[in-house]
C-alpha cells in the first residue's frame, strides 16, 4: 500500500488507486477502469502545416469523437483511445501531418472528476 496526495507519484507507482475525500471511500480501481467508468478520454493533438483546410464540424461528425479544438496549426481532439489512429487516416483530407503526440488521462484527471461530482 501507497498513500500520497502527490497524484503523479501515485500514477508512477500504483496499478489500482483509491480516492478519498473528507475520510469517505470514493472510488477504487485501476487507473484504466476509472477512466473508463467516468468517461475519461485521451486527447490527440496534431500538428498540421495549415488548418484552413479542415474545420472542426468535420472532426467532430468522426465516430469516437467527442470534441474538436482547431486553433492555429493545431487540432485537439478528445476521442477514443482505440480510434485515434483511424481519426487522423480517415481526416487527413489532403492536410499535412508535420507531427501528433496524444496525452493519457492522468489519475488526476480521474481525480477532478470523481470530486466535481461532489460539489
Amino acid at each position: 500500500m501507497f498513500s500520497s496526495h502527490i497524484l503523479s507519484e501515485v500514477q508512477a507507482l500504483c496499478n489500482r488507486v483509491c480516492v478519498i475525500d473528507k475520510g469517505h471511500l470514493v472510488a477504487e480501481d485501476t487507473i484504466e477502469n476509472l477512466n473508463r467508468k467516468l468517461h475519461i478520454k485521451p486527447k490527440l493533438i496534431i500538428k498540421v502545416r495549415e488548418t484552413t483546410k479542415i474545420s472542426a464540424g468535420e472532426l467532430e461528425g468522426i465516430d469516437g469523437v467527442d470534441e474538436v479544438e482547431v486553433k492555429d496549426n493545431e487540432i485537439a481532439i478528445i476521442c477514443d483511445g482505440n480510434r485515434k489512429l483511424q481519426i487522423m487516416e480517415d481526416k487527413n483530407m489532403g492536410i499535412v501531418i508535420e507531427d501528433f503526440r496524444t496525452i493519457e488521462p492522468s489519475v488526476e484527471d480521474v481525480f477532478v472528476k470523481l470530486l466535481e461530482g461532489e460539489k
